[in-house]
């Protein structure tokens, strides 16, 4: 192979080797196996056997939390909140403004409220918002886009439960958890790690505090010891999250957060493998054009690059954070050891949780 062809794939191969390791966790998600995590309609009693001598087996507490600028919620999301509020008689419902969420993190959580102040977006801050909450009171999160189609009371025996997103792990649009879950710790604890700008703000809500993000803590998590039966974090199925008479949620027009790059962020995950097809072929054809018959064929170990996530990251992040840490950290190890000093992490008591009754 002639110099400048050993120059072009050293600098390749680096530039593969960053993006690998600064997305090493999102790229791992397409390799998880759900059969011990998803929900299934038939784990599920219906609405008719589902009827609990009293409260006592629920992990999870009856409340509904969701969070909006102010308390005039738009005409769009009125009907989804109505029906989960109309099905749900017995449940408290919490509407968190901005004002009232951030005098909440202030009440309980003030160590944070410099970072969370120093969020770009506000949507991150819901995001964080609602992570806290949730560890605080438990109950059940949902986005005002996400409305009831049946009582959510057979969910509420479980510890804990997300739903599964495309094209791979969890979405962080509708969760249910008991209060002082571990896995809310250990997701608040990663929350400096991850924040950074990313200059694309779509990019940069989904991997600072948003579904992406979720699922890569989360996948961490399963992974972990303590990640068992009460501490286990179960995933609905697509046809128990939406779309069937069975299923729990109806879905209503949402997603105003997000921006002209969202568009392109989803035609990518739609068309992944077409334009990994389509950009090898560009590489392999400008290859040959540039070095003719001097490539040999050992050039092809660059075929690791189409588990690659393309990112317009720069080390030179405008967060008022880039001093934490010069990288996003994706070794596990590393992020629970910086992350210890969580100052209520001492008071958790993984030992003392009291095991729910067998089902």
């Amino acid at each position: 192979m002639n110099k400048p062809a050993l120059i072009f794939f050293s600098i390749l191969s680096l530039i593969i080797v960053f993006t690998l390791h600064l997305f090493w966790g999102p790229i791992k998600l397409f390799f998880i196996d759900y059969r011990t995590d998803i929900l299934q309609a038939s784990d599920l009693p219906d609405d008719f056997t589902y009827s609990p001598i009293d409260n006592t087996t629920e992990n999870i507490p009856r409340v509904i939390h969701q969070t909006w600028k102010t308390e005039d919620i738009p005409d769009r999301w009125k009907d989804a909140q109505q029906s989960c509020i109309n099905l749900h008689p017995d449940f408290e419902y919490k509407l968190w403004t901005d004002e009232a969420m951030r005098e909440f993190m202030k009440e309980n959580y003030s160590w944070f409220l410099p970072k969370y102040d120093a969020y770009p977006f506000n949507i991150e801050r819901a995001d964080v918002v609602r992570y806290f909450i949730l560890y605080h009171y438990g109950g059940i999160y949902l986005d005002l886009d996400v409305g009831c189609n049946r009582s959510m009371k057979p969910l509420l025996e479980y510890p804990a439960f997300v739903r599964k997103t495309s094209p791979s792990g969890i979405s962080n649009n509708v969760i249910g958890i008991r209060k002082k879950h571990p896995f809310l710790l250990q997701v608040i604890r990663s929350l400096p790690s991850y924040a950074f700008n990313y200059h694309f703000p779509y990019l940069t809500v989904m991997y600072s505090t948003g579904p992406l993000f979720f699922s890569v803590v989360w996948r961490a998590w399963r992974s972990l010891p303590m990640a068992e039966n009460w501490h286990h974090i179960w995933v609905l199925n697509s046809d128990v999250y939406t779309g069937f008479n069975h299923s729990f949620f109806n879905i209503y027009e949402g997603s105003s957060w997000h921006n002209d790059d969202a568009g392109l962020v989803f035609y990518l995950l739609r068309h992944w493998l077409l334009l990994t097809v389509l950009g090898f072929i560009l590489f392999f054809f400008i290859i040959f054009l540039i070095f003719g018959s001097s490539l040999k064929p050992a050039a092809r170990v660059s075929r690791s690059s189409r588990r690659a996530f393309g990112s317009p990251f720069s080390s030179k992040s405008s967060s008022p954070w880039r001093k934490i840490k010069q990288y996003v950290s994706t070794d596990e190890n590393s992020d629970q050891q910086n992350s210890d000093a969580v100052p209520f992490m001492a008071e958790f008591d993984l030992e003392s949780q009291t095991r729910p009754k067998s089902r």
